[in-house]
């Protein structure tokens, strides 16, 4: 399940759990979200406006890609979670684990 079909409630307590994931990485990317969503909502009330016809043109590009920025932030927070919970697991197994040694430096780069 993505972070972004969980609700707000359900991620706040998911994130006060006595779990690896969610965890601080995911947080960021949900905050990211939210900010590019209050952006875009203080950029809505211009969309439209007579007196702003001469930017009419950018604000409406601008709403979009703050769309599409906050999807992405909340992609990023996925992301995040799942490389965390792959390292996790990999620092329960033994040092001397082929397979740890093998995942090792792929875990760490995500």
């Amino acid at each position: 399940m993505s972070l972004g079909d969980l609700t707000l409630a359900d991620f706040v307590a998911d994130l006060g759990d006595k779990t690896p994931t969610p965890g601080g990485g995911a947080a960021a990317g949900a905050v990211a979200a939210m900010g590019m969503g209050l952006a875009r909502m203080a950029l809505a009330y211009s969309l439209d406006k007579p007196s702003l016809t001469d930017h009419a043109k950018a604000n409406n590009a601008d709403h979009s890609v703050l769309g599409d920025l906050a999807e992405h932030a909340l992609a990023l927070a996925d992301a995040d979670a799942a490389a965390y919970a792959d390292l996790n697991a990999l620092w329960k197994k033994p040092a001397d684990d082929p397979d740890r040694a093998a995942r090792w430096d792929d875990a760490v780069e995500a």
